[in-house]
């Protein structure tokens, strides 16, 4: 997460809301953006008429020159402006394969049908599930640029693959989801041709660079997946709709059309000034860069990054839309209420807040329950 550090509401401000918009990384994504049928007033800032000069590369040419900085960072002290080197998400930080959130336990909190979207790319699980459920634009980010490798592959293989085919692909062989697939009925074992038949199929339809991600990774000895799996990973996945029910996995295919892919933080495309949102979904950013800033003993950034992000946030979300944040913590938590002051800034710019407790519970984890929290802020 790139993030700036705490120099005071107007310098902060002037950093993540009032720079410059000709620069190539910004017309490079205000160009990417426009080529998915946004509108003209979607478009803001002066680098909107240079953007379409932009060739159709240059976003990830950006992504390349950010990845160069941030490695140039890395052997140097922490800058005041960008942070300790060691940030939770960078560039080169490990994707998730699997989503550790479930905001599909309370579908009806996202009324999204025909709407627009922007969330985080992550395993792209979330951005699949918004498509599931009507948006009519969407547009992912994540600062990691696997991450966009993993949404690349993940959309492909549901578009191409049977539902059995998909969990064989991703899942065989891999120890912790044996009991899951035998319940489905599907083998469990690995299939190396299944996973060479399957990947010649999706080669054609992802990037060049996510192309040469996966392709190194793809061999006959190992899976490329097992070491991408984190020990959060399929912990509940008959709690994941892709998954566990055909009928599911079904209605997320015919909806998963190709989506932009931003490999940026949140905050970089919402100062870029790339329109507007219905939703804004933010995952659990929040918690990472609370804990980031409180690791690096900055008690001051956190705050001074709220600020920055609720200006943002209050001119990208229309009027009736939403920002919304996931927490893994229940609402009920002495820890939660502490944290809810923090949150006066967003109801000040004029956003209404709520709470959505959310109740996680897998049959494969017997007596274990999780109590998550969705925070949405609709803009008044």
């Amino acid at each position: 997460m790139h993030r700036v550090r705490h120099q005071g509401a107007a310098g902060l401000y002037h950093q993540l809301c009032r720079r410059p918009l000709g620069r190539a990384s910004d017309q490079a994504l205000i160009h990417a953006w426009k080529g998915t049928g946004a509108r003209r007033s979607d478009l803001r800032g002066p680098s909107a008429r240079t953007a379409a000069k932009s060739g159709p590369d240059d976003w990830r040419d950006a992504a390349r020159r950010q990845e160069e900085r941030h490695r140039r960072l890395a052997g140097r002290p922490p800058d005041p402006l960008n942070g300790p080197a060691d940030r939770t998400f960078n560039p080169d930080a490990a994707p998730y394969l699997w989503a550790t959130e479930y905001p599909w336990v309370a579908p009806d909190t996202f009324r999204i049908a025909g709407r627009s979207v922007l969330c985080i790319a992550g395993s792209g699980d979330v951005p699949l599930f918004f498509l599931s459920r009507g948006a009519a634009r969407l547009a992912a980010v994540d600062v990691a640029h696997t991450a966009c490798h993993v949404n690349e592959l993940k959309r492909a293989a549901l578009k191409t693959c049977r539902w059995e085919e998909f969990l064989r692909f991703f899942l065989g062989g891999e120890r912790r989801a044996v009991g899951f697939l035998r319940d489905l009925g599907v083998p469990s074992d690995v299939d190396r041709n299944l996973e060479a038949l399957v990947w010649d199929r999706l080669k054609p339809l992802v990037s060049a660079s996510a192309r040469a991600y996966w392709e190194a990774r793809f061999h006959p000895e190992a899976s490329p997946f097992s070491s991408l799996l984190r020990p959060t990973d399929l912990l509940c996945p008959d709690r994941m709709p892709l998954l566990a029910d055909r009928e599911e996995f079904e209605r997320w295919k015919r909806s998963a059309r190709p989506y932009p892919l931003f490999p940026c933080s949140l905050e970089a495309f919402l100062a870029g000034g790339t329109g507007e949102f219905d939703l804004v979904y933010g995952s659990n950013v929040l918690e990472y860069v609370r804990a980031d800033f409180a690791a690096s003993g900055d008690e001051g950034g956190y705050e001074a990054f709220l600020v920055a992000l609720t200006r943002l946030l209050a001119r990208t979300v229309t009027p009736g839309g939403t920002a919304g944040f996931y927490a893994f913590q229940g609402c009920g938590t002495a820890a939660f209420r502490e944290r809810l002051s923090e949150f006066k800034i967003l109801e000040e710019a004029g956003f209404s807040g709520s709470m959505v407790p959310l109740e996680i519970r897998s049959r494969y984890l017997s007596g274990t329950r999780w109590r998550h929290t969705l925070l949405m802020f609709q803009r008044r």
